[in-house]
């Protein structure tokens, strides 16, 4: 290994079996952080231990087998290996480098893999206190906490994911979302055409079979826009003006028209009818 440390003893967890954690119930306490390390190409007899190893690929590639699964790291990806879990790593010619991190922490995580911005967020998070890109250094206790902490985070989007139910919206219209909050009023039906790399008959075929939308997918635009005004309008303390900026609108009349046509009132009248009612609830 280029570096290891070691936090404190492994203090030996209770096997959880297959009683994962949904996301409401999932615990207040952080990970504990026994040990970290960077290395080169590994192999291992199989073997299993009392607390989690989360293995993150960042060169080249390495190859791991569990009871469940055959797993290829390539670069940016991991695989979280729970306690009790047999497995081991195979030894390949080419020369990979990775992290390893282990911890404690009480409930049941599933093995997995799964790769989205958020885990890749909280990844890279951890990769740059361990290489010491950012402060604190990982070698301080504050190190250890704001590794903890990404640690705690990343865990519980992955209990989210696997235990969550079906999404009522498809990824492909909840990236057409975030696109239209991003753009904000310079979002046309042309440039999400363009965003989505198809043409536009392939768009609204498939626009048509995801969303769900009985309108038309400018009035779909401005549905979301309205929601991302509303939030605006109730929660923000930005006037007016500034409102109309960030969501890209030319000017505040614009801004004002659109409102009025959305709600029924002018946006002053709005937002003070919105607070009222979040008030009374």
């Amino acid at each position: 290994m280029s570096f290891v440390i070691s936090f404190s003893p492994v203090i030996v967890t209770e096997n959880q079996g297959d009683h994962t954690m949904d996301k409401k119930s999932f615990p207040t306490e952080f990970p504990e952080l026994l040990y970290f390390g960077k290395g080169n190409t590994m192999a291992s007899t199989p073997h299993f231990h009392s607390f989690y190893q989360l293995e993150i690929c960042i060169d080249g590639e390495f190859h791991g087998k569990s009871k469940e699964k055959s797993i290829r790291l390539l670069p940016g990806n991991y695989w979280l290996i729970p306690p009790e879990t047999l497995h081991h790593f195979v030894s390949y010619k080419r020369t990979a480098e990775y992290y390893t991190l282990k911890f404690n922490f009480s409930p049941a995580i599933p093995e997995t893999e799964l790769h989205d911005d958020v885990t890749k967020y909280h990844l890279e998070a951890i990769r740059r206190i361990i290489c010491n890109e950012s402060a604190p250094s990982a070698f301080s206790d504050a190190g250890k906490e704001i590794i903890e902490s990404h640690l705690y985070a990343f865990l519980h989007h992955i209990a989210s994911q696997v235990n969550q139910p079906r999404k009522d919206e498809s990824d492909f219209i909840m990236r057409l979302k975030e696109e239209i909050c991003c753009h904000g009023y310079r979002m046309n039906v042309s440039e999400l055409v363009q965003f989505c790399r198809c043409t536009r008959s392939q768009f609204k075929y498939r626009f048509k079979k995801e969303s769900h939308w009985k309108g038309s997918i400018k009035k779909f635009i401005d549905h979301v826009l309205f929601e991302v005004a509303q939030n605006h309008l109730k929660y923000s303390g930005m006037s007016l003006s500034r409102i109309a900026e960030v969501m890209h609108f030319p000017n505040l009349s614009l801004f004002s028209r659109f409102i009025r046509n959305q709600s029924g009132y002018p946006p002053s009248e709005y937002r003070k009818i919105l607070r009222e009612n979040q008030d009374a609830k």
